[in-house]
């Protein structure tokens, strides 16, 4: 493949620059059946594979009403206005759609639209935005930008390439799901439902094998004391933490007690946030690092029981009938926070602990193949943002 065949063009000559409509106001515009209507806060989801017929629809009676326009399949969107412009979110449509206005809608005329995504991954369109504060993308400015365009033929050896490559990604991404719900089955497996506890093991208040603490309350200043804090959004759908290298480094005024720094084997629970499904997540502490605390958003709990393990209680407290009994407090309703009482009170299944160091070494099994998996993916993505650099940069 020879780079120094390929051209330079204006998009605006290779591409039809537009912006959507004005989205139909009310529910009743949209209905169950019909075409899709792409919304900017659409976009996320459908990158991350939601169907486009599975977001709100438009029949033709509202079409004629509000005089809307289609825009083919393997138009390139992105937000041109408001805070979702800073995201830098770059979509093709599958089908034939409306969009709303505030998507900028590049619709390709001389170039592989899949080539395009990619340019649009790597020249992000939110480089064109030249003020944050009030966010916008002019349609003149894509008109103009410059793009490197080899020939049809070209662009489609690279897109099969990439694609291949991120495909290979997902597929192996797949994997380490099948890895996760190999552990729960193994866990439910051996020791049933932790709450309607059918395989009969005597039960234990939580209160009586570990100690509870919330986590540290701080406000972060320009100078002070530098420490790592494990947050909320540190959780993600991690069942355990095993470094602390990802963890920020925050600047706090306050003296931190050596009483709110983690140690191995501690489990961390979300006691609360402004979203409902995390309260109750909890994350096993697998590092060593001295010198990590946890948010004041968290409850540390950490066992002082040698007949259970801290794994076997981290599988406990993150099925799903042991989460809705913490956070239901055992009368059946959602709470938007968990509190140490409530933790006190919970009865935990308490298997021999012959039985719970079998399932460990069943799921450190499980955890190193995980491990390789994950190394697959760190070489495939470097190797995947090594070629989208020699491609469009």
């Amino acid at each position: 493949m020879d780079k120094s065949k390929w051209e330079y063009k204006k998009l605006g000559d290779i591409a039809l620059i537009s912006a959507g409509q004005g989205a139909p106001q009310g529910e009743n515009n949209y209905s169950p059946e019909g075409t899709p209507f792409v919304k900017a806060g659409n976009i996320e989801s459908l990158i991350n594979g939601l169907s486009e017929y599975d977001i709100q629809k438009v029949n033709d009676a509202v079409v004629k009403s509000h005089r809307l326009k289609l825009y083919k399949a393997g138009s390139v969107l992105f937000a041109k206005s408001g805070m979702s412009c800073m995201k830098g979110l770059v979509y093709t449509l599958k089908n034939d759609c409306y969009v709303v206005s505030h998507l900028a809608i590049v619709t390709p005329k001389d170039i592989n639209s899949h080539y395009l995504n990619y340019y649009f991954q790597v020249h992000k369109p939110n480089s064109l935005i030249k003020d944050s504060a009030y966010p916008s993308i002019s349609l003149k400015d894509i008109e103009n930008l410059i793009i490197l365009c080899p020939s049809q033929t070209d662009q489609q050896r690279i897109v099969a390439e990439l694609d291949c490559l991120n495909e290979m990604i997902a597929v192996k991404q797949e994997q380490l799901k099948e890895f996760d719900k190999l552990a729960q089955s193994i866990f439910y497996d051996m020791f049933g439902d932790s709450v309607s506890n059918e395989k009969g093991w005597e039960k234990h208040s939580l209160g009586k094998m570990a100690t509870f603490k919330n986590g540290l309350n701080f406000k972060p200043v320009d100078e002070g004391n530098s420490i790592k804090i494990l947050g909320v959004s540190d959780f993600q759908d991690l069942k355990e933490i095993k470094t602390a290298d990802s963890l920020s480094l925050k600047c706090i005024k306050e003296t931190v007690d050596d009483d709110y720094y983690l140690t191995a084997g501690d489990i961390v629970i979300v006691r609360s946030n402004g979203s409902k499904k995390l309260v109750g997540r909890n994350v096993l502490i697998r590092f060593k690092d001295k010198n990590v605390a946890y948010s004041g958003f968290c409850i540390r709990c950490r066992l002082t029981s040698d007949e259970c393990l801290p794994l076997y209680l981290n599988f406990v407290l993150s099925t799903p009938s042991m989460k809705e009994l913490m956070t239901s407090g055992g009368r059946g309703c959602n709470i938007a926070n968990i509190n140490q009482q409530a933790l006190n009170k919970l009865m935990v299944p308490l298997p021999p602990l012959t039985l719970q160091q079998q399932f460990a070494e069943k799921i450190q099994a499980i955890e190193a193949q995980k491990e390789l998996v994950k190394k697959s993916i760190a070489e495939t993505q470097h190797l995947l943002d090594s070629r989208m650099d020699f491609y469009f940069n």
